[in-house]
């Protein structure tokens, strides 16, 4: 379904069922971004294989697209999950799979792409200071789309108290996609 994008397509289906009995607003205005980590079902166990020739291959797990990354103090095998909701009522428009060690900022653009592809145009994009990055807030301008990502600080250049304000109201706004995740996780244990 996935290689195919059927699963997109099955996802589309599903919310224009939800919008034709009003239980979705139709053309939501904006798309809410984020990502989750996602631990592989397979152990870590790092082994070597040898093949008919006598050649060695190290081999990290039954789960070969599976990779580490490491998250505050800990580390963590697996993926990680995207997912694009909408900033009305919080359903899942897009969602995506990719290593757990590809950044997320680079993300952004294909996600956004995606979602145009499916015929919803968001008038603004909500996401954390993860996606901060000069090239994405250009993206966003070039395609006309408000850019509501949050702001990052760097190194002898904190944050402006005006950004600190802007975050803030975006992270009250941003609770709708944390919602799916606890829920997939709590509720239906996702890995």
């Amino acid at each position: 379904l996935v290689a195919a994008k059927l699963d997109q397509v099955l996802l589309r289906r599903v919310n224009v069922q939800l919008e034709g009995q009003g239980l979705k607003v139709a053309g939501s205005r904006g798309a809410i971004i984020d990502a989750t980590i996602i631990e592989s079902a397979a152990r870590p166990n790092q082994h070597v294989k040898v093949d008919d020739e006598g050649q060695a291959d190290v081999v990290d797990s039954a789960d070969e697209e599976a990779r580490w990354v490491k998250k505050g103090n800990e580390a963590f095998f697996g993926y990680r999950g995207y997912s694009a909701v909408d900033t009305e009522d919080g359903y899942v428009e897009h969602v995506e799979v990719h290593p757990s060690n590809q950044s997320e900022v680079n993300k952004l653009p294909g996600i956004v792409d995606a979602l145009i592809e499916q015929g919803i145009q968001p008038e603004g994009v909500l996401a954390d200071k993860r996606y901060a990055s000069a090239a994405n807030r250009e993206y966003l301008q070039a395609k006309g789309i408000g850019d509501l990502i949050q702001f990052k600080g760097s190194r002898g250049h904190p944050v402006h108290p005006l950004q600190t304000q802007m975050n803030r109201a975006i992270a009250t706004l941003r609770y709708k996609v944390e919602q799916g995740f606890g829920t997939m996780k709590r509720r239906f244990r996702l890995s």
